[in-house]
């Protein structure tokens, strides 16, 4: 009886591998560094689209891995076009899936234009046109505040340009995605100001509720669980995200504190 069981399990995980291969899961990453992005060769490149590789190699199961702007990810996750993806933990995110486990935790942070001083409460921003990457969630004190008009952006490097030209007044984001942009842009960190540190999230692992693979859960939950435990999650993160010292708030000015 016991045998009878196994044989069955395994032709049941036989059965499900084989329909994995020939309908691979669908991954999207988000066209923004250093999450995802086009490299010079027309390959997909940064950490997400490493990480799916990496999920790919260690599930042993080909993935359909996509690149679209944030909000086309998102649209896609909560109709089931997407399988899974990477995504800022939120209300919204369990609400159409269902996390598998951490992927990074990042820093939110609120960049101005240069020589802005910090703020202490995002109520200090009242009034004001504050950026962010169209779909993304930065916590309810971000997403939820009614004292200033939220613009959604479609990439960072828009988002920047508008603030260098001071169409927005403030621009939210990640830590790392913002250090990125500047690079890619030819700018410095002394080009802009971080006035708030908004807090700290997480990108976890969401599976689709909308999904026609629910059979697939188990094999990628498995395969993200052996990443964390090897230690190759954390090597990727070390790859593509600065260590050490963390960007620090803009300070205000004798004169200001006077």
């Amino acid at each position: 009886m016991v045998m009878t069981r196994y044989l069955l399990l395994i032709a049941m995980l036989t059965t499900i591998c084989h329909a994995m291969a020939d309908n691979p899961l669908r991954i999207p990453t988000a066209l923004v560094k250093p999450w995802g992005y086009w490299q010079e060769n027309g390959e997909p490149g940064g950490l997400l689209v490493e990480f799916a590789q990496l999920l790919e190699r260690e599930m042993g199961l080909p993935l359909a891995i996509e690149m679209k702007p944030y909000s086309r990810v998102i649209h896609d996750f909560k109709s089931g076009h997407a399988d899974m993806a990477v995504l800022f933990v939120s209300p919204e995110s369990q609400q159409f899936g269902r996390s598998l486990g951490v992927v990074v935790g990042v820093r939110i942070i609120l960049a101005a234009s240069p020589g802005t001083p910090a703020i202490e409460s995002l109520d200090a921003m009242s009034g004001k046109l504050i950026g962010f990457i169209r779909g993304a969630k930065y916590g309810p004190e971000f997403d939820n505040h009614r004292g200033f008009t939220h613009i959604p952006i479609n990439s960072m490097t828009q988002g920047v340009s508008m603030l260098k030209n001071r169409r927005i007044d403030a621009m939210a984001s990640t830590e790392y995605a913002l250090r990125s942009t500047l690079t890619e842009m030819g700018l410095k960190t002394t080009d802009i100001s971080v006035i708030k540190i908004i807090g700290a999230t997480q990108l976890d692992l969401y599976f689709s509720k909308a999904s026609q693979n629910q059979n697939g859960i188990q094999s990628v939950s498995r395969a993200l669980d052996q990443l964390k435990q090897t230690g190759k999650l954390e090597k990727l993160e070390k790859l593509f995200l600065p260590q050490g010292k963390q960007w620090a708030e803009t300070k205000t000015t004798t004169r200001e504190k006077e």
